[in-house]
């Protein structure tokens, strides 16, 4: 097989990773990633290969999960999707024809367990919220169908209110219960935690997350646990009820024009001077913040979008 040009090979092909190092692999035991390189692609990996309704991250996956399993689970929970960093959200269909994938992701599991210290992730209490997860997903956002999914026979979808936070948020989050869990201190000595978190800007995540934890009932001897919370009337009646929230955004995607004091997207203007042979300026880039307010109904939504320049 002749050797590919655009990828840089050490023991394996590399990737990338947004921290500035290259990712073996086929050997990422020795690759230098850290768990901000993990936050950073699963929250800006979305399940389902996109085909939800709305962008939902990998990473608000585990940050729910987390909270929804016994608390002894919640570390395991959270990283059990953690090699979808570096390997992508595969779908499961497609997984099961791809028997290279399967050991590739299984020796990526086993680097990450081992340098964060996270134990067996393949127990039946991960496995059991990850298809109460998937349940709920798909009553959310993913098309009603006539044939249920096979693999979510008898699963009760687990009591969540999703997000569908933007990766910036979901990256937060993931990192701050991440340090909520570990006690994990950031190189550059900012401890992350509940506190921090929220005064950051992070309190809309949190309390989303918090609100999504359910109560454990102790089970009476040869009884299951059960959970307080599961889907029924209650959950119906929520629905009915109009829900709104506003989000911050921020970005640099407009430019200003001193002349006419016009805001327009980049390259808009230039292009429009060329166009009227006028004489060209280069386009300043500012910061814009904003914030949007949605407002869901049922299956319906509306986002309402104000920002300035900074």
């Amino acid at each position: 097989m002749t050797a590919d040009s655009r990828i840089k090979t050490a023991v394996g092909p590399t990737i990338l990773l947004q921290g500035g190092t290259y990712f073996d692999l086929l050997d990422p035991s020795n690759s230098p990633f850290t768990i901000e390189d993990i936050a950073h692609g699963l929250a800006h990996t979305c399940r389902f290969a996109g085909q939800c309704s709305r962008f939902y991250s990998v990473a608000e996956h585990c940050v729910l999960a987390s909270h929804v399993v016994a608390p002894e689970f919640a570390l395991r929970t959270l990283m059990h999707d953690a090699a979808e960093a570096f390997i992508g959200d595969v779908t499961r269909p497609l997984k099961s024809i791809l028997p290279a994938y399967k050991a590739i992701e299984r020796t990526i599991e086993a680097a990450i367990a081992e340098r964060f210290k996270i134990g067996d992730w393949n127990v039946a209490e991960v496995k059991a919220v990850d298809l109460e997860m998937l349940a709920a997903e798909q009553q959310m956002m993913m098309p009603a169908i006539v044939d249920d999914w096979a693999v979510l026979a008898g699963v009760i979808p687990a009591p969540i209110e999703f997000a569908f936070w933007r990766p910036h948020t979901a990256r937060q989050a993931f990192l701050d219960r991440y340090a909520e869990l570990t006690g994990w201190v950031d190189p550059a000595g900012l401890e992350r935690g509940p506190q921090n978190y929220l005064a950051s800007g992070g309190s809309k995540a949190a309390a989303l997350a918090a609100k999504s934890k359910p109560s454990f009932i102790a089970p009476q001897e040869g009884e299951l646990p059960s959970r307080v919370g599961q889907p029924g009337w209650r959950a119906i009646i929520r629905h009915l009820i109009p829900r709104a929230e506003w989000n911050t955004w921020c970005g640099d995607a407009l430019t200003y024009d001193p002349n006419g004091g016009v805001e327009l997207p980049v390259g808009f203007m230039r292009s429009m001077r060329i166009a009227q042979r006028l004489p060209t300026t280069t386009p300043e880039r500012d910061e814009v913040v904003g914030r949007t307010l949605c407002i869901q109904w049922f299956g319906l939504m509306v986002e309402i979008s104000a920002g300035r320049i900074h």
